[in-house]
């Protein structure tokens, strides 16, 4: 064999290796980074409930883990702080994270309800209906949709912030607050209702407002998550929309779901169930309630304006590619 036939038969064998070991080092294209959820242990989280304890985010080809938490707010403060990739949330923690110049994207939209924040409040303390309320004291969790619900229900009943006493208390601490007699009433989403109803029997009510606030839960990230994990990211939305499709196709299932997990009867949650939808969406509608809270936001001087353009928060690419 000629020098120049060893060295091009050399070469050749060298491409070959070169390439194989090029090949077996590309990363496996599908998803694969564990994504760390925090969740808002509650109905309005029931899409992502149902979508890791009915093995739809594994079906979807995403590992989730899940941290859970008592609020939105906490949750979507574990996303901004790093200790998290994805959120359940309402709208009115994001809407101070707006505000205060925090980078973060929502990616959908996966609860809406226009009854899901109620009043528990304690009878036995003289509060038969809204009126009576003037002059007690109200518990409420700051900077969450149940202290924007807190106005607008006072509102309704021809009360202002003013005539209450207004305590800033977590969901559970309303519960054992309402139960010592600390407070006399409280505003929040479930399980919290049924919490202090069950905690108090007789001696509590809840008062309902249909109508008078849509609270909506949405998936929050923060954009280096998003663009570090796009595959990721569109499965998990895969997955909530192939929860969404069960939870209309199979109610009964869904609530038993969501109600063990989150220690609910189902009785309790048939109740309510009507009053629930579970879009994967994401549209200017969102923008329209974030915009409508800032403004409150920004006259009672609770932040400083002004409100900024919330549509530079919301990315609805993934809601847009995903698989239907």
């Amino acid at each position: 064999m000629t020098k120049s036939r060893v060295i091009a038969t050399v070469t050749l064998f060298l491409l070959i290796a070169t390439s194989a070991i090029f090949l077996f080092k590309q990363p496996d294209s599908s998803p694969n980074h564990e994504i760390i959820l925090a969740e808002n242990a509650s109905p309005l989280s029931t899409l992502t409930i149902i979508a890791h304890e009915k093995g739809f985010f594994k079906q979807a080809g995403v590992d989730v883990k899940v941290s859970r938490f008592t609020s939105g707010k906490l949750a979507l403060d574990a996303v901004l702080g790093g200790a998290a990739d994805i959120a359940t949330v309402a709208e009115t923690p994001i809407m101070f994270a707006g505000i205060a110049g925090q980078d973060f994207r929502v990616i959908a939209t996966t609860f809406l309800s226009g009854n899901a924040c109620k009043v528990v409040v304690r009878s036995d303390h003289g509060i038969a209906k809204p009126s009576d309320l003037k002059g007690k004291k109200i518990g409420t969790f700051a900077g969450t949709n149940a202290e924007f619900f807190t106005k607008r229900f006072l509102e309704s009943n021809n009360l202002k912030v003013s005539d209450v006493t207004i305590v800033n208390l977590t969901p559970t601490d309303m519960v054992i607050a309402l139960t010592k007699g600390d407070i006399d009433a409280y505003m929040v989403w479930e399980p919290f209702i049924y919490n202090g109803k069950a905690a108090l029997g007789d001696r509590a009510a809840i008062f309902e407002a249909p109508g008078i606030y849509t609270t909506t839960f949405n998936i929050v990230a923060k954009p280096d998550f998003l663009q570090a994990y796009p595959k990721e990211t569109a499965a998990f939305i895969q997955a909530l929309r192939l929860a969404s499709r069960f939870a209309l196709e199979h109610p009964t299932d869904a609530m038993a779901t969501v109600g063990n997990y989150t220690n609910i009867p189902v009785p309790t949650l048939e109740a309510v169930w009507k009053d629930y939808t579970f879009p994967v969406t994401l549209d200017d509608n969102l923008v329209k309630f974030l915009t409508e809270q800032a403004n409150w936001a920004i006259e009672t001087d609770k932040v400083k304006p002004p409100a900024p353009d919330y549509r530079k928060y919301l990315d609805g690419d993934f809601v847009r590619s995903a698989r239907h």
